[in-house]
């Protein structure tokens, strides 16, 4: 059994992340790029702020994000639509900062909700904050999907929306989650907030 540092609740397998591959062997996190989000960030987080997901670009065979279009390969590719969860692999954190800002300026989505690594001194980060209606970087160190601990960095949230009761709703996520948002408000400025955080 494994506690999140970021959630702090005890962590067990569930029918979607067996113990073992059907072959038997251990179940691992998927080494390099991939990281499967937790079951933690998908209730408090994904879910309270977009509501249904249609599209998640960036799956993985572990993925437990009920969406009924999941993508492995091609996403940077294809058109997208509708409301999008995307775990990214980090490698590539500008390409698909480009990719999310792209797609909202298309018309293609309602929003765009990126669990992405906490990384304001990046010039991707800086220039994903060009474009979103909202940004966070999330307390405590996420314990993702078949990993033994906490992360070695944190993670934030990026919200691509025009819809204001999705901006809205991602900031009392964050509010109950805790960690620092900032929210797109008149004339293209951030107002800033810092949140505890709320005992799930």
């Amino acid at each position: 059994m494994v506690v999140c540092d970021a959630c702090e609740k005890r962590i067990e397998p569930s029918p979607a992340e067996p113990k073992r591959e059907p072959s038997g062997r251990p179940r691992r996190q998927p080494k390099g790029d991939d990281r499967t989000t937790p079951a933690c960030v998908l209730d408090r987080l994904i879910v309270p702020i977009l509501g249904a997901v249609d599209l998640d670009p960036c799956s993985n065979r572990w993925s437990i994000v009920p969406a009924p279009v999941a993508w492995r390969r091609g996403a940077l590719e294809r058109p997208w639509f509708g409301r999008v969860y995307m775990n990214n692999p980090y490698s590539k954190n500008g390409r698909w900062v480009k990719k999310c800002a792209a797609e909202l300026e298309a018309g293609h989505v309602v929003a765009i909700l990126a669990l992405m690594p906490a990384a304001p001194t990046t010039v991707w980060w800086l220039d994903a904050l060009r474009t979103v209606a909202a940004s966070a970087m999330l307390r405590g160190r996420i314990t993702f999907g078949g990993a033994s601990q906490g992360a070695m960095f944190g993670s934030g949230l990026l919200l691509w929306t025009h819809d204001a009761a999705t901006t809205e709703r991602f900031m009392f996520a964050v509010r109950s989650w805790g960690g620092t948002c900032a929210v797109r408000i008149r004339g293209g400025a951030f107002r800033q907030h810092v949140f505890a955080g709320v005992a799930a």
